[in-house]
């Protein structure tokens, strides 16, 4: 999953994971990008990125400037009883004429 850098940025700072300046210092040597904020997370929680972070410990951190990425999509095409979904498979099944 792609999360743009100043949302990255944003969650860095709301959690206190590193101040603005250190952060800011730390992209002018290496480059602000998403591999460069990632390392600044994996530097002070030894997660990898903001997923893995959301995956291990989703009460622990604010998810406010990144939780858009985490909304799970409604699966409304699925039927919700099983008449409906034996109509369903029928519709779509393989090699079918309809």
């Amino acid at each position: 999953m792609y999360i743009r850098p100043e949302d990255i940025e944003q969650f860095i700072s709301d959690n206190q994971l590193a101040t603005d300046e250190e952060v800011s210092l730390v992209c002018q040597i290496c480059g602000r990008s998403t591999d460069t904020l990632n390392k600044i997370i994996n530097c002070r929680t030894e997660y990898q990125d903001i997923e893995q972070i959301y995956a291990c410990e989703p009460d622990t951190y604010v998810f406010d400037s990144v939780e858009s990425y985490f909304e799970e999509e409604d699966e409304d095409d699925e039927p919700e009883n099983d008449d409906d979904w034996d109509a369903y498979v029928a519709s779509n099944a393989y090699g079918s004429d309809n």
